[in-house]
């Protein structure tokens, strides 16, 4: 695989990874812990298979590890737009 592709997958997912910690994070605060340990076991999953694909490719390159640091860049974006939606009624945890 190109290596520029699997670097757009690892920060895409990566992404999808951090907002899913996110997710499960406002559901573990709202006492909602059956659906926060489903969101928990996705998320896993979606780190496992993300981490495997990266450590398991031919290039040895450094960028790699730079697209999987971006991902600390974009993730503000994704946590902040979710924290406004699931919080909005802040102190409203039922």
């Amino acid at each position: 695989m190109n290596i520029f592709l699997l670097g757009i997958k690892i920060l895409s997912v990566r992404i999808i990874d951090v907002t899913l910690g996110t997710i499960r994070t406002i559901y573990t605060v709202k006492n909602k812990n059956f659906i926060a340990s489903i969101i928990g076991f996705f998320e896993v999953l979606v780190w496992f298979i993300i981490a495997k694909e990266a450590l398991d490719t031919t290039n040895n390159s450094i960028f790699i590890g730079v697209f999987y640091a971006l991902e600390f860049i974009q993730k503000k974006k994704p946590t902040a737009y979710f924290y406004s939606r699931f919080l909005e009624d802040a102190g409203k945890f039922n």
